[in-house]
């Protein structure tokens, strides 16, 4: 990402962002999730917890990366309209 465009994409991941993660369906999502790891970290055998940890790392870093884009492809879009 250029150095501009990482910059926008921070701003607006800090202060934009939370402004549209509200509301009772992303809440309970957010519950639905915390207890579907919990329930997976309690069936898991202790050397299974590892595997557990680094796939949700790897998973949140390709949900980063997937943002990244949306953000990327949203800021040409709407750079394409005001031309219009």
């Amino acid at each position: 990402m250029l150095d501009t465009v990482r910059i926008l994409y921070e701003y607006t991941l800090k202060n934009r962002v939370p402004a549209f993660l509200t509301g009772e369906e992303y809440e309970e999502q957010c519950r639905i999730t915390e207890q579907q790891e919990e329930r997976l970290r309690r069936l898991l055998p202790p050397e299974g917890q590892q595997s557990l940890a680094d796939y949700a790392g790897d998973s949140r870093i390709k949900g980063d990366l997937e943002l990244e884009a949306m953000f990327q492809a949203a800021l040409s879009l709407g750079m394409e309209l005001s031309r219009l």
